[in-house]
């Protein structure tokens, strides 16, 4: 069976003909993971040279809003002298990588940087970075930057989630879906739940649980499908949308990532869409915006 062209927790609407199989690049994904360890370890204990060391000779640093990229691994070993020389302290980390193996020589990798220091606090990037294997070794071999933001060391106001709480359906010749949430244990999450009909009157239910986790200082969900999979996801505000990175184990025991997009018009209907996802170590496509229509018939309580 295909996928549902529409954005809804993952294991609600993935639905496999056949189990994935590992990739015979499993090897080179952990291998390039290892080596994204040792250039975040290199950074964080300001080693100029080792950190230059994990570039190819002709990679280039592309900034999102600057006009040139850094090319070639002198200009970025320079770049990096200069960002590191400072008597600020920083702690460097990377988050929600994903790996994809283009071939054994070639991985892609997608994730979010983070930079916590004294005078800025907290800075992040979305980026995407292309590694190769020259003689045995894995280098960076470009890098660019899709997004670059700050976030919050506090949760969000209740105000800024309330547009998601309601109830909204979307209907079509093949499903209903139906999305109902509310405020739950004194306001400090969002209980949200799902009902995807197909037209021969299947269901199938989902609940996600959505707050905000002090301890990472980032907005998470929970989620928990009847077909026995589960979710997790962190949300980062982007403008006027959610960029939801999604972590899922479906319910034959494979593994799968999305990033989704996810806003609220000004009518206060839900636009989502899918712009990227991953089963099994295999990319498949995304999806079209799908919109969510508002029931402003019926009031949902808060509690």
């Amino acid at each position: 069976m295909t996928r549902p062209n529409f954005v809804f927790p993952i294991l609600l609407v993935l639905f496999l003909g056949q189990p994935l199989t590992a990739q015979p690049t499993d090897d080179a994904k952990a291998a390039v993971a290892s080596r994204v360890a040792s250039y975040v370890a290199a950074f964080n204990r300001r080693d100029v040279t080792a950190c230059t060391e994990h570039w190819s000779k002709s990679a280039e640093y592309i900034v999102n809003g600057t006009a040139k990229p850094v090319v070639g691994r002198k200009a970025i070993g320079e770049a990096l002298e200069q960002l590191l020389s400072t008597d600020e302290q920083f702690e460097f980390t990377v988050n929600h990588q994903r790996f994809r193996a283009v071939s054994d020589s070639v991985v892609i990798e997608e994730g979010v940087a983070r930079l916590e220091s004294e005078t800025h606090g907290i800075e992040y990037a979305h980026y995407l970075v292309v590694h190769v294997k020259q003689n045995g070794t894995w280098y960076r071999d470009s890098i660019r930057e899709t997004h670059i933001g700050t976030l919050s060391a506090s949760a969000p106001d209740s105000e800024e989630l309330e547009s998601l709480v309601g109830r909204w359906i979307h209907t079509s010749k093949e499903i209903t879906l139906t999305v109902q949430s509310s405020w739950t244990h004194n306001r400090r999450f969002i209980t949200r739940n799902f009902e995807l009909k197909d037209k021969n009157g299947n269901k199938t239910t989902a609940t996600e649980i959505i707050g905000w986790d002090p301890a990472a200082g980032v907005l998470r969900s929970w989620s928990f499908d009847s077909q026995g999979g589960f979710e997790q996801a962190v949300w980062n505000r982007d403008g006027d949308q959610w960029l939801i990175k999604v972590d899922a184990v479906l319910p034959d025991g494979s593994t799968a990532t999305e990033q989704r997009m996810l806003a609220v018009d000004s009518d206060g209907n839900l636009r989502s869409r899918i712009i990227e996802q991953q089963i099994g170590g295999r990319l498949l496509p995304g999806s079209e915006a799908i919109t969510l229509v508002r029931d402003t018939a019926e009031q949902v309580s808060n509690k």
